[in-house]
């Protein structure tokens, strides 16, 4: 079954119509929990997930592609082995198949494309590959610190109209009072994305493009990278809870939070390098990242978002990939440095990749502050937060938590 453009229907929880997903899985039991079992789960992981979801009129659903152990993945042994050293068969094999996926992407720009740029290599390999097909409409530039980058790649790409724009305190703040949560994420760079994506909408481009997808499906996260081999519970709540665990452990008890944790992995190998990527790819991916998008574009005129990483193709061609091509002599996304050598001029394809943050400090404020001590008590039932003791960061988690609960 061919698969429509990318997200014509949530990809996020109806999976019929979504870009990655071909067909919605069987139904289970028990969809809709208690609003506890949802919450507990969006502090755990920034999102909700099969089962567990805090709006009772929406299903979450766990993607059907599977990434699998790469010994159990039937492989085209004449194009692929599991050798340290990479051989030309298999540079060409997947060189090809990438260019079958953007030649697929080009189609679907439209002739006014906008491209959200970050300076970063995945979303340089797509300002090359669509300033290639179309005249590019307009740039969004995500990170200030960034700029240097965006100039250097500027260099070789005629862009007709760049957007600096990054929301300070007091826009973040007018944005979350009146902003809609149509699906239950926690990300803070929504109000970045919905700032782009308006200025896109206001120049009547035909597609929104961003590299989303290719950090997340190439597995270049911490919580890939196998710092440790068996990850427990007490494992992950001091390394990779998306709340600060004092937080979770300051409004529920130890069980509920483990019992809650205990289920929404149990679908996953977190053993493996291809399990963990999976696990990466249905929770943040799939339920936060693009649960984003796709609110963002109904926000703004139901705009077309698409990307060429956040495909069926490309996250098959990442399950075919030895593990030693994913990430090669501690160079994450290999095989895509190797893929835009060719073509990405200055040696963009070399640079080493950046993490992209919010700067909690710039967004928060004593208004926002003042909106998360106002509200704790009545929908916690506890004692006033300790604002101090927190963080930015998760006074800002605690802000988008507080609105979708509002």
């Amino acid at each position: 079954m061919k698969t429509p453009g990318y997200i014509e229907k949530p990809l996020y929880y109806s999976l019929k119509n979504s870009q990655i997903i071909d067909r919605i899985p069987e139904k289970k039991t028990n969809q809709n929990p208690e609003n506890k079992s949802g919450i507990i789960q969006l502090m755990l992981f920034g999102c909700n997930f099969f089962p567990y979801c805090i709006y009772d009129n929406i299903i979450p659903l766990i993607s059907n592609l599977k990434l699998i152990s790469s010994d159990k993945i039937e492989r085209e042994s004449s194009k692929i082995n599991h050798e340290k050293k990479i051989t030309r068969e298999e540079n060409e094999f997947f060189e090809n198949e990438m260019e079958k996926i953007f030649n697929e992407f080009l189609k679907k720009t439209g002739k006014k494309p906008y491209i959200l740029f970050s300076g970063g290599l995945d979303s340089t390999i797509i300002l090359h590959k669509t300033a290639s097909n179309h005249p590019i409409a307009g740039v969004s530039v995500y990170m200030p610190d960034q700029k240097e980058d965006v100039e250097k790649a500027f260099e070789h790409y005629e862009v007709k109209k760049v957007f600096y724009e990054y929301p300070d305190s007091e826009r973040y703040f007018e944005l979350l009072q009146s902003y809609k949560f149509n699906y239950p994420f926690i990300n803070a760079g929504f109000a970045d994305d919905f700032f782009h994506v308006k200025n896109a909408s206001a120049i009547n481009a035909t597609s929104v493009i961003t590299g989303i997808g290719a950090d997340e499906i190439c597995g270049d996260y911490r919580i890939v990278k196998h710092e440790e081999k068996i990850i427990t519970f007490q494992t992950f709540m001091e390394k990779y809870s998306f709340f600060d665990k004092e937080i979770i452990f300051s409004i529920f008890n130890n069980q509920e939070v483990k019992e809650i944790w205990e289920n929404s992995i149990s679908n996953f190998d977190l053993e493996s390098t291809l399990g963990r990527i999976d696990f990466v790819v249905n929770t943040f991916f799939l339920n936060n990242q693009l649960a984003l998008i796709w609110n963002n574009s109904e926000l703004n005129q139901n705009i077309k978002r698409i990307s060429p990483y956040s495909t069926s193709e490309f996250f098959n061609l990442i399950n075919k990939l030895p593990e030693d091509f994913i990430e090669n002599n501690n160079m994450e996304k290999y095989f895509l440095r190797k893929y835009s050598s060719k073509f990405l001029k200055g040696k963009i394809w070399a640079k080493k990749s950046k993490d992209f943050n919010v700067n909690a400090e710039k967004l928060t404020s004593p208004k926002l502050k003042d909106y998360i001590n106002h509200n704790y008590k009545k929908i916690f039932n506890q004692s006033q937060l300790d604002i101090k003791k927190i963080s930015p960061d998760e006074q800002l988690k605690m802000s988008i938590l507080i609105k979708l609960l509002s």
